[in-house]
């Protein structure tokens, strides 16, 4: 029994992880493309049920060719924290030039003008973190210290709030569970859209 609900998790977890991420209101086309290439490796794995191995990398195949690739391609470009790295190498396709004409399709269609050769040299110092693309010029890591800060503060906010409606009585008894949940107020002005999980209700609460 155990085994059979150990295979059971291994199977399903990265599925269920992955429906969480993709069903998120705010979930970007880059990030749904990532998800689906971490998918399409973990089940690549031959250690794997061969059936469920089949199962999962078909679905994900017969999506990916119904999909907008160009777009979805073109969304990973342009995250700078992956640019051209998440891609598998030794593919024309996917070769700096490659990515650099899928990019153009991509925004001549959608902008609906041409891209001269201005596009050609600041595409590629981009690809290649050149000029002031570079990680350090585009302060990269700083934004990324920041985003992490930021959500062990909102995932504290939550935490206070839960327990708000599981114990109301010991509702903002310290000054620290005050100061959270002001903290919280300013986030949510900031991040209208990025509510508290399944307790939206209880926000606006006032102490």
């Amino acid at each position: 029994m155990f085994s059979l609900n150990s295979s059971v998790k291994i199977h399903l977890k990265p599925l269920a992880v992955a429906a969480n991420i993709l069903q998120s209101s705010d979930t970007r086309l880059d990030t749904t493309l990532l998800t689906w290439g971490n998918l399409y490796r973990i089940y690549s794995d031959p250690a794997l049920d061969d059936a469920v191995r089949a199962q999962v990398l078909n679905s994900l195949s017969k999506c990916w060719l119904q999909m907008d690739q160009d777009a979805f391609i073109s969304a990973v470009i342009m995250n700078p924290y992956v640019r051209w790295k998440g891609f598998a190498h030794g593919k024309p396709l996917l070769s700096p030039v490659g990515l650099y004409n899928i990019a153009k399709r991509t925004c001549e269609r959608m902008l609906r003008i041409h891209l001269g050769l201005e596009f050609h040299s600041t595409f590629f110092d981009y690809l290649m973190e050149s000029n002031e693309f570079s990680s350090s010029l585009m302060g990269l890591t700083e934004w990324k210290q920041l985003c992490e800060q930021e959500v062990r503060t909102f995932t504290q906010c939550c935490s206070d709030l839960v327990l708000s409606c599981l114990f109301p009585a010991n509702k903002c008894q310290s000054r620290a569970a005050l100061g959270t949940t002001r903290h919280w107020r300013f986030i949510r002005s900031q991040h209208p859209r990025q509510l508290c999980g399944p307790y939206p209700q209880h926000c606006d609460q006032q102490c």
